[in-house]
């Protein structure tokens, strides 16, 4: 006999396989485990590796044939650096030709502008690299509180929208310190909490992204944090760092590690 499965409008399959994006190198995927399909957030201060993790997920994917859209609002990413990674991974860039488009933008416009345009258009991975400048270039120009409304309303709607098509994006925010925290005998496990008053959207997005990636530099050394995730503890349930580098190629892990007020702890696991 056939059976007909009637679902609610809304209601979500529950049998579906788990698909996740990856950035080049199967240990950061397997730490990170950023589903395909939602919005993540990585915020940091400057140079602590946020467009070298956008960049390698951007490559990885457009090297798969999944259509990338890479939104630059800062002018940092280079078409030589692009070259560059795919040479380090024995490709050209005809290797990614027709599916990796990198744009300028300036304004928050262009950027939501673009980014439904990519959405509706079948690109899998959508890149915003990022939202502070623009955000800041705007509240510098109105008022603050209308515009964060604004930016809120819009990233909500293109978020249900990216929901519905199956679009993964990535959204940088840069957050600025109260004070150094690169040497670690200054360090608090949950210093990168406190932030200062500068109007970066971390909040905004924060209440929207369903996965958040921080970054940070101690001792020269850069690690990532889970500071929100679908389905992985965040940093307030496991104190766990995931040490990287950035190489030619992309992001490369080097261990999962404890940090604390003196000393940088590598975790082993014990079958």
């Amino acid at each position: 006999m056939d059976f007909i499965e009637v679902r609610i409008r809304g209601e979500v399959p529950l049998d579906v396989n788990s698909d996740y994006l990856s950035f080049g190198d199967k240990r950061i995927d397997s730490s990170l485990c950023i589903e395909r399909g939602t919005m993540t957030m990585f915020f940091g201060p400057p140079f602590t590796g946020k467009t070298s993790f956008c960049l390698s997920a951007s490559i990885t994917e457009a090297m798969k044939g999944h259509q990338v859209m890479y939104l630059d609002s800062e002018s940092g990413v280079s078409p030589i650096r692009v070259k560059k990674m795919l040479s380090a991974r024995g490709l050209d860039i005809d290797g990614i030709k027709g599916h990796f488009k990198l744009l300028r933008t300036r304004s928050l416009r262009e950027i939501l502008g673009y980014a439904g345009y990519a959405i509706k258009n079948g690109f899998g991975l959508v890149v915003i690299d990022s939202i502070s400048r623009p955000y800041l270039i705007e509240t510098r120009r109105g008022k603050e509180d209308e515009i964060e409304m604004d930016l809120y309303n819009a990233l909500v709607e293109l978020q249900e929208e990216a929901i519905d098509e199956g679009t993964t994006i990535l959204i940088v925010s840069e957050v600025r310190r109260r004070r150094d925290i690169s040497r670690l005998e200054e360090f608090d496990p949950h210093d990168f909490l406190f932030l200062d008053n500068t109007p970066w959207p971390i909040t905004t997005l924060g209440s929207l992204a369903k996965n958040a990636v921080g970054l940070i530099i101690v001792r020269n050394r850069r690690f990532a944090f889970i500071e929100r995730h679908l389905s992985k503890p965040s940093i307030y349930e496991d104190t766990k760092y995931i040490e990287f580098e950035i190489t030619d190629s992309g992001v490369k892990y080097i261990s999962d590690v404890e940090l604390n007020g003196s000393s940088i702890s590598y975790r082993i696991v014990l079958d």
